[in-house]
């Protein structure tokens, strides 16, 4: 892979060609990982949900739990505007993601025995926690989520404006959590 910094989107970004091996390997192409797992691709804006339904990795997050969980948050929180917490492009604040989060895993508990044990932790301080945890949701720049999974101690970026999920370079995952604490 090559390594390159984007001076437009200030982030780093790990470019794979597919190539020929020479030795023991001759003659055989290989190609970069592909993420194997859920991936939902964005429609209707709505990143912070794609971004919770991409971290657990199957379509647990509805347009209506998320409805429900800015209500929910906005009834605990009496001092907070719904302006705030919830925009027309379909961002929400990580209240309402953590209210809707706990929603649908209530009702995914009751009709599956399984529930998701959630906590707030700035990856930034511990980016190894990623690898033990199902994945984890980052803002970047207050303007979009993105899932972060870890599968088989690869990092992989799951942005729903992408066309597939993309593999961090070790170098990648460690600077991630940094460059959007």
């Amino acid at each position: 892979g090559v390594l390159l910094w984007d001076n437009v989107t200030e982030t780093v970004l790990l470019v794979y060609n597919q190539y020929t091996c020479g030795g023991p390997h001759a003659n055989q192409t290989f190609s970069p990982p592909v993420y194997k797992g859920y991936f939902e691709r964005q429609v209707e804006a709505r990143c912070g949900m794609r971004a919770l339904n991409n971290t657990i990795g199957m379509a647990l997050v509805t347009t209506a739990i998320m409805r429900s969980g800015c209500d929910a948050y906005l009834r605990e929180h009496a001092s907070e505007v719904r302006h705030e917490n919830v925009s027309p492009t379909g961002w929400y604040s990580i209240g309402v993601m953590v209210k809707a989060l706990e929603i649908a895993t209530e009702q995914h508990a009751w009709a599956s025995r399984k529930k998701f044990v959630f906590r707030l932790e700035p990856l930034h301080l511990n980016p190894g926690a990623l690898h033990t945890a199902v994945g984890a949701v980052a803002n970047i720049r207050w303007k979009h989520w993105v899932a972060l999974k870890s599968v088989n101690g690869q990092g992989w970026c799951l942005d729903s404006l992408e066309r597939q999920p993309r593999l961090l370079s070790d170098l990648e995952y460690h600077f991630f959590p940094s460059l959007f604490p």
